[in-house]
């Protein structure tokens, strides 16, 4: 629950901040550009923080390389690995 109450005040920090440089911009685009924002930094954590912690170096490069992030994918790489 920590983690969505500072991604929510996040999202909404970002929005001000784009209503700021952006004043002309309804309150759906400033949702949506938001959220793209927000999106991008969950990402980073997981792609660059999470995924090196749980995984070996070689099962992330492997992903990070053929850029294949659905479905069983981690598993089946982390078994071939082993």
């Amino acid at each position: 629950m920590t983690i969505h109450i500072l991604l929510t005040r996040e999202h909404n920090r970002i929005a001000r901040f784009l209503h700021n440089l952006n004043p002309g911009w309804n309150g759906e685009r400033l949702f949506q550009e938001a959220r793209k924002i927000v999106i991008a930094h969950i990402q980073h954590i997981t792609y660059n923080e999470w995924l090196p912690t749980l995984f070996s170096e070689d099962v992330v490069s492997i992903v990070l390389k053929h850029k294949i992030f659905q479905g069983n994918f981690f598993f089946q790489v982390f078994m071939s690995c082993q």
